[in-house]
């Protein structure tokens, strides 16, 4: 997730050099760039969130699958389609983990992402009319 966004700055940047604009001016002429932006800080801040709650979500199956599942829905919604291959691979992957019975993964921490997601999927849908 984090390397998505990190490409997306370099893009941003390359595409203002090779065009001798700002940034700024990149995103105000392409509304498609700014969501695409938008969405970029989210996978940023849901990345960093990942990786300081690494140890909590990695101690068992269904935390780890729980969020696999919740960040490839997001991810599938604004079409970022390498971060879903991601969280496939990641979900295979964890047929390793120990499993513990009797967890429930925060069903406001699952709607708090893809509600932010939709919002940017919203965004989009309102500038393709």
């Amino acid at each position: 997730m984090v390397g998505s966004s990190l490409f997306l700055g370099m893009y941003l940047g390359f595409l203002g050099l090779v065009s001798h604009q700002t940034v700024i001016s990149i995103l105000k002429q392409s509304p498609y760039a700014t969501i695409s932006l938008l969405i970029s800080m989210l996978n940023l801040i849901v990345g960093y969130y990942l990786w300081m709650e690494k140890d909590v979500i990695l101690c068992n199956r269904r935390k780890c699958r729980g969020m696999l599942v919740t960040i490839g829905l997001a991810q599938a919604l604004v079409g970022n389609l390498l971060v879903v291959l991601g969280t496939i691979i990641g979900y295979v992957c964890t047929k390793n983990l120990s499993e513990i019975s009797g967890y429930q993964m925060s069903k406001l921490k699952a709607g708090l992402v893809i509600a932010a997601y939709g919002i940017c999927l919203m965004f989009i849908g309102l500038i393709v009319k």
